[in-house]
């Protein structure tokens, strides 16, 4: 155990100093630690409103229905001044197969009294189906209630209890005092009702309901004096230790449930890990009994996977078996406590950690078939601001998808709390030994006086995780130029490799004809595009190969990207569906850069490629011609890093209407098949393009005539500012 977490723990037996040199300290090493905002592949699911909090809540429920396509998230007003707001807060149905930009992405399908800033309101869908109904707790007619919703219907059913935990088939749920929790541990409990045992050290009363979802009917199960007479230590019986019991969990049959049972005795705070039979409460078992432990997991019916810190092992997290004392510790470099699930095939398991002396908290990703494996993987870090501490803090809360491939986590990061995803890469690569690298990949790269990015280029491309892949780099110079000798120079460090291929021309002429080349001389079946002073990060092949092999019937998978300036992150593509896609490249609804596509070489073949005439929106050409026929599927992961210190391709006015001409006279066949509305909203769609760039040039006649072109169509000027809000 190092020095910090030594400290940590024996100040965790007096919360009140904990909390005032917790502080002293953070601030104290944030001042001297390197700053991040964050790492991984993280994708943002919530909306991008920084006027609301969002949030789902605990790490034992999953806010994705059956079939990972739509999300619960609460919607809150404030989350930093108050563990349980005194006002009401949304609950949001998000659907994320719609783009950000689509209205119908985000409803609002109920709203709660009863709320916390850890465990939220308990929203989650009501087994066995997953997908009908979800149920959450409110407070009603002066009374903490759960409520059932049919999503179809709106129809509500309200049973007369909380609840805490929920089978799995949806038949069963326990719950417990949310007052009494409110008042000993803030963050957890409602404030609606007024604690009945306010005052009172060790009630005679109830600690554990059982609640029949089918019925509605509610039993008591457990008292206080239960668990408190249940092999009593001495520190239970001494006057005034206050007790009280937290964290339900059922089992995955619902056949055990576990329970923190908790006593005071002054500041010290002593806890222990009790199971016991759901149906009336019998065979409880002292499953640990060292004083110390916090956040539970059931692997199955008879493992539990637990933080605590054993006398004998110190703090860790142990896996032990129900109705024993068995148990093994697990990754013993990881001392500090965490949220652990299992994924719900049992594979993996995912943690997070509470944020460090910069602030930054990390989420890691572990086998789950072998806990004995010394080996952690760390897949994303962010930053948590003062702003967010203590009671009201953010903590990640990592949680599983129903397939098993993605966790879900709450973050404030970005300065609010936010939903965010990340697609598990310990898990990607597991799946990669059944995804075949027979096809071929080819990386088209045209340069063009960037002979000192262009190796950061190509080696994102031979750092690809999927191995079966080439670079066709063509040489875009004038050849014999400074540029073309700096260019073979620079590509010395790949002699010897047979991956990549240099192609020269006989002349210059534009990056369309370029690309046109390296495709006819790639030998690939698939055909990926990668501009000179951008880069793929190492998963980018693999996932869309993965998308395309599990569909045979697609021509093209896109992906997202994320937009650098100086080496700093300054945007992120907004996620985008594949539906009509045609129509959002014309409109420039979305910015599809060819660097994110991977598409089929016969594909290309069949409608021509780049026209070789456009000086620019060579991608815009490429893509609608490409639409035309192609089946494209989005991949919702930011796969590709642009990056914006060239001045090379920064926009002429002068030229950039020129080459929207040339642009519309290439693509005229497909631009007709729409509607003149739909026509009118393209063209327009360009115009304030114009317009923009000239301001920035200072060139305000240009502005003004293109201006006036446009008009002042209200759908033009919506897509105008929605395009730009998003940028």
């Amino acid at each position: 155990m190092g020095i910090e977490q030594k400290i940590n723990y024996q100040l965790n037996k007096f919360p009140g100093v904990k909390k005032v040199i917790k502080r002293v300290y953070q601030r104290t090493m944030y001042t001297i630690s390197p700053k991040i905002k964050s790492e991984g592949n993280i994708v943002r699911i919530s909306p991008d409103d920084n006027s609301h909090e969002y949030f789902f809540g605990y790490y034992d429920k999953s806010p994705w229905n059956v079939s990972d396509r739509y999300m619960l998230c609460l919607r809150a007003n404030n989350t930093w001044s108050d563990v349980s707001p005194k006002e009401k807060a949304d609950i949001l149905l998000i659907d994320t197969a719609l783009p950000e930009s689509d209205k119908n992405r985000v409803r609002k399908i109920a709203e709660t009294s009863s709320w916390n800033v850890q465990q939220a309101c308990m929203a989650q869908w009501l087994g066995p189906d997953f997908s009908s109904r979800i149920l959450f707790n409110d407070y009603r007619d002066g009374k903490y209630v759960a409520v059932i919703k049919e999503l179809e219907t709106g129809k509500e059913r309200v049973i007369p209890a909380p609840v805490y935990t929920v089978s799995a088939d949806g038949k069963i749920a326990l719950t417990l005092d949310f007052s009494r929790l409110y008042n000993l541990r803030p963050g957890y409990g409602y404030y609606n009702v007024e604690e009945k045992t306010k005052g009172v050290a060790l009630p005679d009363a109830t600690a554990v309901w059982k609640i029949d979802l089918t019925t509605g009917d509610v039993q008591p199960l457990l008292t206080y004096k239960d668990f408190a007479a249940f092999q009593p230590r001495p520190e239970m019986q001494e006057a005034g230790s206050v007790h009280k019991v937290n964290h339900l969990m059922l089992s995955p049959s619902g056949s055990r449930c576990m329970v923190l049972y908790r006593w005071f005795v002054g500041q010290r705070k002593y806890t222990r890990l009790v199971t016991f039979d759901t149906a009336d409460g019998k065979n409880m078992y002292v499953l640990s009994d060292d004083d110390m432990v916090s956040h539970c997991f059931w692997k199955d019916d008879e493992h539990i996977l637990a933080f605590e810190n054993k006398k004998d092992g110190g703090p860790g997290y142990y896996l032990m078996k129900d109705k024993t004392q068995e148990y093994i510790h697990c990754w013993p470099e990881l001392s500090g406590d965490g949220h652990p699930s299992y994924s719900p095939d049992g594979k993996y398991i995912v943690t997070d950690s509470y944020p460090d002396r910069a602030r930054v908290a990390s989420i890691r990703v572990m086998d789950g078939t072998d806990e004995k494996k010394d080996v952690t993987t760390v897949v994303a870090r962010v930053f948590a601001p003062f702003k967010y501490d203590n009671d009201t803090r953010c903590d990640l809360h990592p949680r599983w998808n129903r397939k098993g491939d993605m966790i879900c986590f709450d973050s404030v990061f970005e300065g609010h709390r936010g939903l965010y995803t990340i697609r598990v890469k310990g898990k990607q690569e597991a799946d990669n030994k059944m995804l075949s690298q027979e096809k071929t990949v080819t990386c088209v790269i045209p340069s063009y006086k960037r002979c000192d990015t262009v190796t950061r280029a190509i080696d994102s491309v031979l750092s690809q995780t999927y191995k079966n892949i080439e670079v066709c780099l063509v040489d875009d110079n004038v050849p014999g130029d400074e540029y073309s000798l700096k260019l073979q120079e620079a590509l010395k460090k790949y002699d010897g490799d047979s991956r990549v291929r240099y192609i020269t021309q006989e002349k210059h002429i534009n990056g369309a004809v370029a690309r046109n080349v390296g495709i006819k001389a790639a030998s690939g079946e698939y055909i990926g595009f990668l501009d000179d002073d951008d880069e793929w990060l190492p998963e980018k092949i693999e996932r869309q190969m993965k998308v395309l092999q599990a569909d045979p019937s697609l021509d093209a998978v896109t992906a997202l990207w994320t937009l650098y300036e100086d080496g700093k992150e300054v945007r992120k593509c907004p996620p985008y569906s594949a539906d009509n896609l045609q129509f959002k490249v014309f409109l420039r609804d979305v910015a599809v850069f060819t660097s994110t596509v991977l598409i089929k070489k016969s594909a290309i073949e069949h409608f021509g490629g780049f026209d070789g005439d456009l000086l620019r929106h060579q991608d815009l050409q490429f893509l609608v011609d490409a639409l035309k026929e192609s089946k494209f599927e989005a991949l919702p992961e930011y796969l590709v890093r642009l990056h914006a210190d060239s001045e090379i391709n920064r926009p002429n006015v002068e030229k950039l209407i020129k080459a929207k001409e040339a642009f519309f006279k290439s693509v005229d066949g497909e631009y007709r098949k729409y509607s003149k509305s739909d026509q009118k909203r393209i063209r327009n769609a360009h115009y304030y393009e114009i317009v923009l760039v000239a301001i920035r040039a200072k060139k305000y006649g240009i502005a003004i005539k293109y201006m006036l072109k446009a008009g002042f169509k209200p759908q033009s000027v919506k897509d105008l500012l929605k395009r730009y809000k998003e940028r």
